[in-house]
Formats: structure tokens, sequence, C-alpha cells
């Protein structure tokens, strides 16, 4: 295969008259009614982790010297 020609043709479809066909409009609207869902999915992602990172700093800094303190014990002992 000539992979020039098909570069050159992905090239120009990119700036070829787009097809305004029942199938690209079908598309646009299929995306537009998942949009909301998408936003409010990553949002809600987003800020569980934000809240999940602040409750583990929390419970680390909760634990932090028990947790040091059995280590240096365990540490000794050997």
């Amino acid at each position: 295969m000539n992979t020039d020609k098909i570069l050159a043709e992905a090239i120009a479809k990119d700036y070829a008259p787009k097809d305004n066909s029942k199938i690209v409009a079908l598309k646009k609207l299929d995306k537009k009614a998942k949009l909301p869902a998408t936003i409010f999915t990553y949002t809600f992602g987003i800020i569980s982790a934000l809240i999940y990172k602040r409750m583990l700093e929390r419970d680390k800094s909760k634990y932090a010297y028990e947790i040091v303190e059995l280590a240096r014990e365990i540490s000794e002992e050997k």
C-alpha cells in the first residue's frame, strides 16, 4: 500500500465539506443527550476523589503516632 496516498486522502477528508445527513444529525443529538451525564460523572468522580484523599490524610495523621511506635517496637525486636 502507498502510505502517502492514504495519508493524503485522510488529510483531504478533514477539509472536505461535511455531509449534513441524518446520521450526522443523529450523532450530534446523541452527543448532546449524553453530555450532561458525562459532565456529572466526571464532576462527581473528581469530588469523590478529593474527599477520599482528605479522609485518608485525616486518618493517617490520626493513627500516625501509633503506627510509628509499633513500627519502632517491631524493628527493635529483630
